[in-house]
């Protein structure tokens, strides 16, 4: 049964509904239209040839007979013909796909039902929702609509997106798919239909794009790409090395391509970068071009990492990002939901470690971005060690706080890591050839996948093993003290009542 525009809005989440009528033109919208730009040049291209417009090609002055034979002969007709019933069997097959695609929130799990030859039932139980997002690319922007990417535990294939939806209808069933997950406390007020939601909480922090764009240019590569050019400008003034330097540019360009690209994305990617604490998750606003909203329920953080390049030492701006349990990893990298500040002052970084980390004092955290040697607190390398980390030695060091383990590394790139004993998965102690002549050895604490690594290195053997062995013991006690905290969790049911029009 067909729907307006109003009761499709109006449909309550647990019946089965249908996304937006231009979901399959924004699928595959840039591909579309270049295809139909193609054609719609070409069949100008024929207009202009058949009209005896001077200046085409083909245009012949013996007649105006003579050119739409000439048309027939280069086969233009033939052409357009093609493209135009191809435009019409991608349309069908569009139309198709969005006819027999469903969803709905029920049974306390989320489904979707797509195909038409080859059906599929998609469900994805709420109490394993890990986090929901929304996002905005280019061109559903134009048209007002969104799309809602669930995150839920598991593999990239448990993830579920619903695109495309309106923007007032994407928010609504975000919202109650977090407040059936139980993972954000949000208050959203909305002022009119359609218009977006309107969220009280005030921003914890906002990065100015103009700080993100100069943060994204001191950057490693283009610090290198700089260099390169400006060796290679001093080069050529001088008469011998002037041609091979000319010879040598072409290998470079898909180098300084290759910068471009990495770095105009994380600018597109970070661009009207928002953090707002909402008590028990984070959202995050973020995107130039494509407009996204993503959840960081703040239970399922397992750890932490302040990031310190050296180019951004002058300024003294530092960036933070996490590892969350569940978070969906797409060629080999995590999404963004990994960072929670790209660039930011100290202040900015210590009011983002107040909200992930309570427990975390301000006075440690400092010691961990910006110490420096051993004291009472914080337990360093050998002396021995410099000989693998002739900069960094004096830096390497751990502390153990009631809540967390914390890492500190690094002399020219500043890291400091949070690893709460409660979300440490295992740990492994491991030495290389020359760790075993020095008896140094490394620590590494498994975490869940993410860019954050907790590892000490070059530790005397001694320490390593005294600090896996209490590390192991404090693992457990936290999180045996976590279970015990935890309230029974009471699971939703799961089965619904069978539909009329559900698959046999």
């Amino acid at each position: 049964m067909s729907r307006g525009r109003a009761s499709v809005q109006d449909t309550p989440l647990e019946e089965w509904q249908r996304l937006h009528p231009l979901s399959p033109l924004l699928k595959g919208g840039v591909f579309f239209l270049a295809f139909l730009s193609f054609l719609l040049s070409q069949a100008w291209d024929l207009l202009m040839r058949l009209a005896g417009v001077p200046g085409y090609e083909g245009f012949d002055e013996s007649g105006p007979a003579e050119g739409p034979r000439r048309v027939f002969e280069l086969g233009w007709l033939v052409v357009v013909g093609i493209g135009l019933l191809v435009v019409g069997i991608v349309i069908a097959v569009a139309w198709l796909s969005w006819r027999f695609t469903r969803f709905r929130v029920a049974g306390g799990q989320l489904e979707q039902r797509v195909g038409w030859i080859i059906r599929q039932h998609r469900q994805v139980p709420l109490a394993r929702v890990q986090a929901v997002e929304m996002s905005r690319p280019v061109l559903a922007r134009l048209t007002g609509l969104s799309q809602v990417v669930v995150q839920s535990a598991g593999a990239g294939d448990s993830h579920l997106t619903l695109a495309f939806l309106t923007q007032a209808r994407a928010a609504e069933v975000r919202d109650e798919l977090l407040r059936l997950a139980g993972i954000s406390d949000e208050r959203v007020v909305r002022a009119t239909p359609g218009a977006p939601p309107v969220q009280s909480q005030p921003a914890l922090v906002q990065v100015p794009n103009g700080r993100l764009f100069v943060a994204t240019i001191l950057h490693g590569s283009v610090i290198i790409l700089g260099t390169i050019a400006l060796g290679a400008l001093t080069a050529f003034g001088t008469l011998r090395l002037g041609p091979m330097v000319l010879l040598a540019t072409p290998a470079l360009i898909p180098f300084v391509f290759g910068v471009g690209v990495d770095r105009l994305k994380e600018l597109l990617r970070n661009g009207n970068f928002v953090v707002t604490d909402l008590g028990r998750s984070l959202r995050i606003h973020h995107g130039l071009t494509e407009l996204k909203t993503t959840m960081v329920p703040l239970h399922r953080v397992q750890a932490i990492e302040l990031l310190q390049p050296l180019w951004w030492r002058p300024w003294g701006w530092w960036r933070v990002r996490i590892n969350v349990a569940g978070s969906k990893i797409m060629d080999g990298d995590a999404l963004n939901e990994t960072v929670v500040l790209p660039v930011g002052p100290f202040e900015d970084a210590v009011r983002i470690m107040a909200v992930v980390d309570p427990e975390l004092q301000p006075e440690a955290l400092r010691a961990a971005c910006l110490g420096t040697g051993s004291d009472e607190y914080w337990h360093g390398i050998p002396e021995r060690a410099r000989y693998l980390d002739p900069w960094g030695w004096r830096r390497r060091a751990y502390a153990v706080t009631p809540a967390s383990l914390l890492l500190r590394r690094g002399y020219f790139r500043r890291s400091a890591v949070i690893m709460p004993h409660a979300r440490i998965q295992s740990s492994r102690l491991h030495q290389g050839p020359v760790q075993r002549r020095l008896r140094l050895a490394s620590v590494t604490l498994v975490s869940t996948i993410g860019p954050v690594r907790p590892v000490l290195e070059h530790l005397g053997l001694n320490d390593a093993e005294v600090l896996l062995a209490q590390e192991s013991v404090r693992a457990g006690r936290a999180r045996a003290q976590v279970l015990e905290a935890s309230p029974p969790v009471e699971m939703p049911e799961v089965l619904a009542p069978r539909h009329p029009d559900s698959m046999d």
